[in-house]
This record gives structure tokens, C-alpha cells and sequence, in this order.
């Protein structure tokens, strides 16, 4: 399967259309004519005997083939260097032998098995038996995917506020939001539920410990948002401009650097674009139905969507990429009755998909079930959530707990500091609600949590700590400090049991991601991460999830199997690396604007590629407090074109003595980076590509770029030499 069959589907973008319209780039035969010579060639190819590893991968949008002889056709420039290639390989030899021909494709292409039948090749007998029959890919093709770990044993692809369409301060809730990314192989994925609006007329009475406060109106609130709103949208610059948030909190980890200007709209269909979000939430959705709860951001002034609409979107989609299983994280906010009403829902919607028991021989008392056997199967995550109304109630994060999400209060402080202030009316348009009511969990509802019961972190050492069903979710900032204080303790307790990290909702108000790396070099198995932001954080979980399902297996000294590592130093060997990234060519550079703006842009643009190797150290916390991901970044020349040919015989990025490399943990970032404006210290990504170090392949290969959308380029790749040696 070849790198973009990943997270995102193939579809022919508006920018690629327009690639369309321009004529074809100059092209040679590979065959060098399509006559006596290249048939030639063509019968040659019957001869030869394909490599048992790797397969065949092709990529997204192949070269163009003539329709009546199939002689396909590469890039004049890409021509000219395999040309190179032969003529070095050759020697002073009028054509190039067998046994020169094998050593090439041992040696440079990693070839495990080659086997040749000709004695001799000419230019294009070489280039015809090497193009159309050899792996060109850059990532290795996945070993077929063990399934009879238990849970605990896989890193899993995990979405958080997973309904926004954008982010969490200016776009709406959507049911479309869940349908893209369980079609993109995510496997868990985040539902905050609040009730909705009574279907009759409701008494006085409550239900224990819920507030019974509903939807304002009240032209004093709506003022405040609107004037919250406007101050934000100053700040961020739109909903489809974020940027970087500075906070004066302290981060002990990288955050995940802005990347783009835009955000991933994943869309159900390949040849489908995302509606922008101002029309996507509104766009064929029957109205809500009173007496049935609500699934939106924040307890008042966001939008909403109905639970009966996202509970059909995620049938209609749950098990289209993978029957692997998924885990439905419930933020509950809505009030007995109302859970009562989702159960029914959920019961009715999801039927057989639904676990309503544990498993054959798999007391959940006792261990967590393989699996292979919850495939096609909905699992249940739900936790409490603690109302913390004392402060304002305009929440730009899903309100849990103040050690876990901090309160609003700190937020306003960070907006006003760049000279804009709230109305105080916004501060007492809804009445405070006891600060420490819980919201109660119907006993049906935790009857579903089977294998998955949200469990407050209270400590390492507690005994809910030890039983086999429980996750601890726990925001960035407290996991980071428990590593540095406990090491040993949470890399045990990820070997056997389930955590979920989550993004701060403070400092990630605009919904940037972390670094996901560093939390699955921890143990923890699902790290939520803000799908909508294109950022380097999703960029490295797509370099770990593409063509996974969603299940990634851990390294063998992170399974529970595994009693001989306590550490994460223990736990896989850790090599030094030398890496060497030839670039030689890139093709089809996503464009900004439109039509005869795109043109004209692309014929001035100035591109430069930058190769980043993300890796990982191991700290001793007695010496070091700094826990930052070792990023280690070489970059190009800039060059013009949105085919640009970096320089006749490409252009070498090194990386030597790179330490700690665990591949299977660590990853090869590139990013196609416009030169747009002089002085600028963020210069736009148009594209970029990751993998996974333990699925880079070397030699001679192609990469295929993604666009901004987060979908394969048509066309859209690089052309490179790879040469990779761990010690």
C-alpha cells in the first residue's frame, strides 16, 4: 500500500485541476522512443523476475502512459539523472552487466533478493526493468498487522474535540466532523454531550447535583460574545488564519509549530471538498429534536449539533476504513434523563456495534480482551465532568477539572493582554453555578464503559491505578510533570494500562497540537490530537498512522508481554544515525490563489524543501529538566517553479551522528516552504511528507507530498536519494 492510502483519501483537488489545464510538462521515453528500440525493451521486461521485498507501491497520480504503445513517460529532468545513474554504474563498459546491475540494487536500493535473467542492459533496458518493476515508494509497505495483542499493547490514532471543524473559538459542531476522521482511520474519538431542550414543560426539581440553567439569549450575553468573538477573530486573524499562541505558562515539551494558513477539512469522499464551515454545519442536517441531548464545545455559546445526528454519522462510518475496534470518549455534561435518552439512542442507532458485555473468557476484573476480538465493535469511555461555573462561562475548552483544564479566567487574562478586554457583562450574564457540583453518570451508561472506564487520576499508587479497565486521562502539562517525577511508575502503568493524553485548553485555544511523539515514547496509547489544526503535531501522527488502521503495535519493550524494561530507556535500543537526503526534483507544488493568479504565481514562485529528523533523548531528570523533542533540520536553496529542479545533480542534506534514534519512534519530516516574504520567520508550508524512520527506504525514490488539506498531491512528489545507516 503506498504512503497515500494513509489518513486521507485520493481526490483530485481544485488546485490539482488546474494542473490539469496547463500542457504537460517536457517528458522523454523512458524507453528512449516508442519504436523498434523501446518495443525491444518492453519484450526484455518479461524476463525479469520482481523483488521479493519490497512490493511494488505505486504512488498517487503515475506518470503519464501513451495511450496506444503504454511507453511511459518521466520528467526530461528526472530522465537526465537516471541517465546519470546508468552511465556512473556503467563505467567504462559499453553497457551495464548483471552483476553491476545486482550490486545497485543490493547496496544503493536495499534490495533483499534480485534476480536478473539478462546478461547485459542498455540505458533503457535498465531504466524500463528498474522503473516498472521495483518499489519506488520511499515507505516500506506494512508486515500484515498482528491483532492478538491486548489493547494496552497499541498505540491508537485519537481525535480530540473531535466535532469542531475547525478551531475551537470560531467554528461550529458538526456531525460531518466525526465521518472524516473515522474515515482518515481514526479509532478514538472525543463526544462532549450537554442536554438539550426539554421536549414538555419541566418542574422545578433536578436531578442530583445537575444545573438546570438552558440556552441564554439574553441581548446582554449575546453582546459579550459577540464583542469576545470579534476580539479573538482580531487576535487569531480568521477561522481558517490561525496562529500561534504565546503563553507565559511554561511548556515542557515542543509545541507543534504552526505549519500552514489553513486547516484539514476531511471530507467523506474523495472527489468531495469540504464545504467551509460557515455552510458545512448547516448543509443537508434535519433541525434537532427536542428532548434529546446536544453535542457542541462549551457549556453556553458555542453551536451544536444533535447526539442522534453524530451517533448516525459514526454508524454510517465507523467501520469503513477498518473493522478495528473504536473508543468513544464521552465529556459528559447533560443531566440523568438526558443520558437515559443517549443510551436509547446509542442502543437503537449502533445495535450489534454497540459492546454492551464483556467478552467470552475476558472478565474485564481481570485483563483487557485481545484485539482481534472487539473487531466491528463500539466501546464505551464516559467520565464525569466537574462544572466549575464560578467563573465565566464563555469556555473555549471542554471544562473538566481545574487541575486538568485551568479556567476561563486565565484565558481572558492571555486575550487581554494583547489590549483587548471583555464586556463585564459577559462575567455575570449567567448565574454561577456551585463550583463543586459533579455531573452524576446514569448507571446505564456506566454499565457500557466495559473495557474503558474514564477513571479521575488520582495517583500511581491508588488501587484503581491497578484494575485492568481503567484510563487515566490527563492533560500535557500533568503528564509531563508526572514523567519527570515518577518515570519508572507511568512507563510501567502504560505497559498494562490505558492513558489518554489530551492538548491544554488553555494554551491550545486555537487548537494547536503538541508534539505526539514524545507522549508515545511514554507508553501512552491514545494521544488526542486537534485533527482540524495542520500543524507538525498531526503531521507526525499521520508518519505514525498511515495505512495502520488506527492500531499502531508498540515497540516489544512497551508491551505488557515485556518484563524486562521498566523505562523507556529500557525499553528499546536506542541507535546513532546517519542520514543523507538527496533532493533532485519536486513536481506539482500546491498553489495559493486561483485561476490566472495560481498561473502567474507558480511560474514566480520560490520554493525551499526542509528535511527535519525528529527524534527522541532519553533525560536523566537528576541532570536535566528540559524534556524537548531533539529536532535536528537542514534546509534547500530556494528554487523557482512549482516544478523546481533543485540544481543539476540535486542538493544533499546530512545529518551525521544523529543519537537516540529509535526508528520506530521517530520520524523523517520534509516541508515545501514558500520564500514569500523577506524577513519572515515562519515562511508558508504548500506541502510536506512524513514517515516513519522504520518504513524509510533507501535509494533512489519517490515521496509523495501532501497538500495543506492533509490529501495526496495528483502529481505532487519528490524525487530523492536516500541513504540511511544505524550503528
Amino acid at each position: 500500500m503506498s504512503l497515500s492510502c494513509g489518513l486521507w483519501p485520493r481526490r483530485k483537488s481544485d488546485r490539482s485541476r488546474r494542473h490539469d489545464k496547463r500542457g504537460r510538462m517536457r517528458t522523454m521515453s523512458i524507453f528512449g522512443n516508442t519504436h523498434g528500440q523501446a518495443t525491444g525493451a518492453l519484450h526484455k521486461m518479461v524476463k525479469f523476475t520482481a523483488f521479493a521485498s519490497p512490493g511494488a507501491m505505486p504512488l498517487e497520480g503515475q506518470f503519464p502512459a501513451d495511450s496506444h504503445t503504454g511507453t511511459v513517460h518521466l520528467p526530461a529532468d528526472i530522465t537526465n539523472v537516471l541517465n546519470d545513474i546508468y552511465h556512473e554504474l556503467r563505467g567504462k563498459d559499453k553497457l551495464l552487466s548483471k552483476p553491476k546491475f545486482e550490486k545497485f540494487l543490493r547496496e544503493t536500493q536495499g534490495e533483499t533478493t534480485v534476480l536478473l535473467q539478462d546478461k547485459d542492459y542498455t540505458a533503457a533496458d535498465f531504466q524500463a526493468t528498474w522503473y516498472l518493476s521495483c518499489s519506488w515508494n520511499a515507505t516500506a509497505p506494512l508486515p500484515e498487522k498482528d491483532v492478538s495483542k491486548p489493547l494496552t499493547d497499541y498505540f491508537i490514532s485519537s481525535s480530540h474535540n473531535t466535532y469542531l471543524e475547525g478551531h475551537q473559538v470560531l467554528s461550529k459542531s458538526s456531525p460531518q466532523a466525526y465521518k472524516n476522521v473515522l474515515l482518515k482511520g481514526g479509532r478514538c474519538i472525543e463526544i462532549d454531550v450537554w442536554s438539550g431542550e426539554s421536549a414538555t414543560p419541566r418542574s422545578n426539581s433536578r436531578s442530583p447535583a445537575i444545573h438546570h440553567d438552558r440556552q441564554a439569549s439574553a441581548p446582554s450575553l449575546t453582546h459579550a460574545y459577540d464583542e469576545f468573538r470579534e476580539t479573538t477573530r482580531k487576535y487569531l486573524g480568521s477561522a481558517s488564519h490561525s496562529r500561534s499562541v504565546s503563553c507565559n505558562s511554561a511548556t515542557l515539551v515542543e509545541d507543534s509549530p504552526k505549519s500552514s494558513l489553513h486547516a484539514f477539512p476531511y471530507t467523506a469522499d474523495k472527489n468531495e471538498r469540504l464545504h467551509p464551515p460557515q455552510y458545512a454545519a448547516t448543509r443537508g442536517r434535519s433541525p434537532i429534536a427536542k428532548g434529546e441531548p446536544l453535542v457542541r464545545h462549551g457549556p453556553k455559546l458555542t453551536s451544536s449539533c444533535g447526539f442522534r445526528e453524530v451517533a448516525e454519522a459514526i454508524k454510517d462510518t465507523a467501520f469503513t476504513a477498518s473493522d478495528l475496534p473504536i473508543i468513544i470518549s464521552f465529556e459528559m455534561h447533560a443531566d440523568l434523563e438526558q443520558q437515559e435518552v443517549m443510551v436509547n439512542i446509542m442502543e437503537e442507532v449502533w445495535q450489534d456495534m454497540l459492546l454492551v458485555a464483556p467478552e467470552d473468557d475476558c472478565d474485564p476484573l481481570f485483563q483487557v480482551p485481545r484485539l482481534d476480538q472487539l473487531r466491528g465493535k463500539i466501546l464505551i469511555k464516559a467520565k464525569r465532568a466537574h462544572e466549575t461555573h464560578s467563573q465565566p462561562v464563555i469556555s473555549l475548552s471542554a471544562p473538566t477539572t481545574q487541575a486538568e483544564y485551568g479556567n476561563d479566567d486565565e484565558l481572558v487574562h492571555q486575550v487581554a493582554k494583547l489590549g483587548k478586554s471583555l464586556s463585564t457583562s459577559a462575567v455575570h450574564a449567567v448565574p454561577p453555578h456551585d463550583s463543586n457540583s459533579k455531573v452524576a453518570i446514569h448507571e446505564r451508561l456506566k454499565n457500557l464503559a466495559i473495557y474503558t472506564r474514564g477513571v479521575k487520576f488520582e495517583g500511581l499508587d491508588t488501587k484503581q491505578a491497578t484494575q485492568p479497565n481503567h484510563i487515566f486521562s490527563i492533560g500535557e502539562d500533568d503528564i509531563l510533570h508526572l514523567d519527570q517525577k515518577h518515570h519508572r511508575a507511568m512507563f510501567l502503568h502504560n505497559k498494562n494500562f490505558l492513558m489518554r493524553s489530551y492538548p491544554d485548553g488553555i494554551k491550545r485555544f486555537n487548537s494547536s497540537n503538541y508534539n505526539p511523539a514524545y507522549f508515545w515514547r511514554k507508553g501512552v496509547q491514545m494521544v488526542t490530537m486537534n485533527w482540524q489544526y495542520p500543524d507538525d503535531g498531526m503531521m507526525l501522527h499521520y508518519g505514525m498512522f498511515a495505512d495502520e488502521q488506527g492500531w499502531v503495535l508498540k515497540p516489544p519493550g512497551y508491551r505488557s508481554s515485556d518484563t524486562s524494561s521498566q523505562t523507556q530507556h529500557e525499553a528499546a535500543t536506542a541507535h546513532t544515525m546517519d542520514l543523507s537526503l538527496t533532493i533532485f526534483k519536486a513536481q506539482h507544488i500546491p498553489l495559493r490563489g486561483d485561476g490566472d493568479d495560481a498561473e502567474r504565481h507558480g511560474a514566480a514562485l520560490q520554493t525551499f524543501a526542509r528535511a527535519e529528523i525528529r527524534t527522541g533523548r532519553f533525560i536523566d531528570f537528576k541532570k536535566d529538566s528540559t524534556l524537548t523533542d531533539d529536532t535536528h533540520a537542514k534546509k534547500t536553496h530556494a528554487y523557482k517553479s512549482d516544478h523546481p529542479l533543485f540544481g543539476p545533480r540535486g542538493e544533499t542534506l546530512t545529518f551525521r551522528d544523529i543519537p537516540n534514534v529509535v526508528e520506530e519512534l521517530s520520524f523523517l519530516l520534509i516541508k515545501i516552504d514558500e520564500v514569500w516574504v523577506t524577513g519572515m520567520i515562519n515562511w508558508p508550508t504548500l506541502a510536506w511528507a512524513c514517515i516513519r524512520l522504520d518504513r524509510l527506504l533507501p535509494g533512489y525514490r519517490f515521496i509523495q507530498l501532501m497538500d495543506m488539506d492533509g490529501r495526496p498531491v495528483t502529481g505532487g512528489r519528490l524525487f530523492v536519494k536516500i541513504a540511511k545507516t544505524l550503528r
